[in-house]
């Protein structure tokens, strides 16, 4: 099937205070695999398929999802 992209191109990893966040690619249909937070973030950016881990203190939001937006921002860097 072609069509918009569903998910994340590549493995890539993010970094905010002492959280590490790594988004990987998911088959088509698979949903999002992720805390409430980060669901939140990645359908915001447009992504309906993707497997998330993480590192560190996560009960802190604001580092939290500043991770997963700097992760994303990473997809542009080289």
């Amino acid at each position: 099937m072609l069509g918009n992209a569903h998910t994340v191109p590549f493995k890539m990893s993010g970094k905010c205070g002492s959280i590490r966040v790594r988004l990987i690619p998911a088959p088509r249909g698979t949903g999002l695999v992720a805390s409430p937070v980060s669901k939140k973030v990645l359908n915001l950016a447009g992504i309906g398929d993707c497997f998330t881990s993480s590192k560190g203190n996560t009960k802190t939001r604001g580092n939290f999802a500043k991770a997963i937006f700097n992760t994303l921002c990473n997809t542009y860097k080289f």
